[in-house]
């Protein structure tokens, strides 16, 4: 995972190595969605009790994939779709989110988590990461998912980085997703997932028996494979990346 992670130019905040960030292999981007807004949704109820789940709130766009709507359904958490028009080049801009946010805000609810996307499958379009950026910087309890399922391959060319706003994803974004069951030519299931801080994924997900503790599986630093699908994990995929890719 951290080889990959470097390949596609991602900060070193999300390599294992790091010992604070890291990445785990689910088998789509729905499950590393779901995933993902679990750690966020874990997070912030640790320090906020009081706020009801139904408060929370996940935005997405009507050219985001149906994972968003659907991790909303399964967790119970309100999402709420936000227009993108054609002229924007079906990309979310700044404004709208800020709009939603202060919204949503003033009403009483609580901005969960954003879905920003790279490469949307409807029509390829690549959301105005770097506005979304400016405007978070107010919320700062919002956790911010950059979903690359499609495009995110693409970042391992360095001319490409900067039309999909890599900077802005190393500076801000809480967890990034790309599938190399895509254009990275892996066999299915290898969705990419990688966290700037693993342990809200490992806090959230952790339900370890006492009598399956030991100094090792209580260390993060050592094993990082907390998934839903108890295939999904990093050593199942060796082979096939280095059967696509010879340098490996």
């Amino acid at each position: 995972m951290d080889w990959a992670c470097r390949l596609l130019g991602l900060s070193e905040d999300f390599l294992n190595a790091s010992g604070l960030g890291g990445g785990v292999i689910q088998t789509t981007a729905s499950e590393s969605l779901l995933v993902a807004i679990i750690a966020a949704r874990s997070l912030y109820r640790r320090n906020h009790l009081e706020v009801p789940v139904e408060k929370l709130v996940i935005y997405v766009t009507t050219q985001t994939h149906s994972l968003g709507v659907k991790a909303g359904l399964i967790l119970d958490i309100p999402v709420r779709v936000l227009e993108v028009e054609a002229d924007d080049e079906y990309s979310l801009r700044g404004e709208t989110l800020r709009a939603a946010l202060e919204e949503d805000t003033k009403n009483g609810l609580v901005p969960l988590v954003v879905v920003a996307t790279v490469g949307t499958t409807n029509t390829g379009a690549i959301d105005n990461i770097p506005e979304i950026q400016n405007v978070v910087k107010d919320y700062p309890q919002l956790w911010v998912h950059i979903d690359a399922a499609w495009a995110g391959s693409a970042l391992a060319c360095p001319e490409l980085r900067e039309k999909l706003h890599l900077n802005s994803i190393n500076e801000f974004a809480d967890s990034f997703c790309t599938n190399f069951h895509k254009w990275g030519l892996v066999n299915f299931d290898a969705s990419t997932l990688w966290f700037r801080n693993r342990h809200h994924l490992t806090e959230a997900l952790d339900v370890t028996p006492p009598f399956l503790r030991t100094k090792y599986t209580e260390d993060s630093k050592k094993i990082f494979q907390p998934t839903i699908h108890e295939r999904s994990t990093a050593d199942g995929y060796s082979v096939s990346f280095r059967r696509r890719i010879p340098q490996l």
